[in-house]
């Protein structure tokens, strides 16, 4: 059985190393000892400029149970540094497949005057 971190006291450790048919394990798990080196993965732009991924996709409606990896943020205008609010989409990862593969970016509508 696998030891739990030191550091976090959540996840299991990392394996050191296999040698002689015995395997040996480190102190902490592989996020503890890449924020320890300071190898944190930095956060996407957008994430810094204060937009959240939403739970339902502006195209089709979808609902997301898993957020974080069933949704993914789109720029529309396709500037990845343009990070204005009206800028950003949260889509369903279905719909992103579908933009990049029929190479249509977001097109707002028309609009049509009510009376």
């Amino acid at each position: 059985m696998r030891p739990i971190c030191v550091i976090c006291r959540q996840r299991e450790v990392a394996i050191s190393d296999h040698k002689n048919g015995k395997t040996y394990y480190r102190k902490m798990c592989d996020p503890c000892r890449k924020r320890r080196k300071g190898k944190i993965p930095h956060q996407p732009l957008w994430a810094r400029f204060g937009y959240r991924k939403r739970g339902k996709c502006e195209l089709c409606g979808f609902i997301a149970k898993f957020v974080e990896s069933q949704m993914a943020v789109f720029h529309v205008d396709g500037n990845l540094q343009n990070c204005t609010h009206s800028n950003l989409r949260t889509i369903c990862l279905n719909c992103r497949a579908e933009l990049y593969e029929k190479n249509n970016w977001w097109k707002d509508a028309d609009i049509k005057p009510d009376f």
